[in-house]
């Protein structure tokens, strides 16, 4: 008897733990990999402040349809930005790939530079030098304060560059979240057969 009740006490937990765990889930919310032709415009939702149309450009090296952002000096320096709508989840990262310049001319003080908005003022994430190109680093942000459920988180791109043809390069941006998801039927029926066997559990202790 005892070895039954185990069974079924056993069965109802992990019934009930398989529901919970179903209700949340890791989620890209928004994600760019700019693989697409050579274009002076970005597309996909961007929204791009520059001196001329060739400060922000897709540069797609040998038309393999594997493109990076190229930001380029200018006045103002190049700025690229998107809304993206975090509505229904929390935890909120930013990731991306960039990288700096080879160019000999370039200062210290000439930075790449990453942030977000969510509607109290921009918050910058990183800033970093685009002297020494020594290939492309991945990053990962977060939590981001303020960017849980918000219909209007911006994300932002951009250089701080004193001129002479300074210019960063941006890839792979991924917006990403944890959502509560609505539990579905099969959830229901799961979660309904864990409390009954808990309860059937009980039932049998005190008898």
């Amino acid at each position: 008897m005892i070895k039954v009740q185990n069974i079924v006490k056993t069965i109802g937990l992990m019934a009930t733990f398989a529901f919970v765990s179903s209700s949340v889930s890791a989620t890209v919310i928004f994600s760019d990999n700019f693989n697409r032709a050579n274009s002076s415009n970005i597309g996909n939702g961007w929204t791009e402040i520059e001196d001329d149309s060739y400060d922000i450009n897709i540069w797609d090296w040998n038309d393999a349809q594997d493109g990076v952002v190229r930001l380029r000096d200018g006045t103002p320096d190049a700025e690229l930005y998107r809304t993206v709508d975090t509505t229904g989840f929390s935890d909120i990262y930013l990731d991306f790939v960039w990288g700096g310049s080879d160019a000999w001319f370039i200062s210290d003080t000439d930075t790449f530079n990453a942030g977000y908005n969510d509607g109290n003022g921009l918050v910058t994430l990183f800033s970093e030098s685009l002297d020494g190109f020594d290939g492309y680093h991945s990053l990962s942000f977060g939590a981001l304060s303020g960017a849980n459920n918000n219909s209007d988180l911006e994300i932002r791109f951009w250089i701080d560059a004193d001129g002479n043809g300074d210019k960063g390069y941006l890839d792979d941006v991924v917006v990403r979240g944890t959502a509560a998801s609505v539990p579905e039927p099969g959830s229901l029926a799961l979660l309904g057969l864990g409390l009954a066997g808990l309860g059937l559990s009980r039932r049998k202790t005190k008898a």
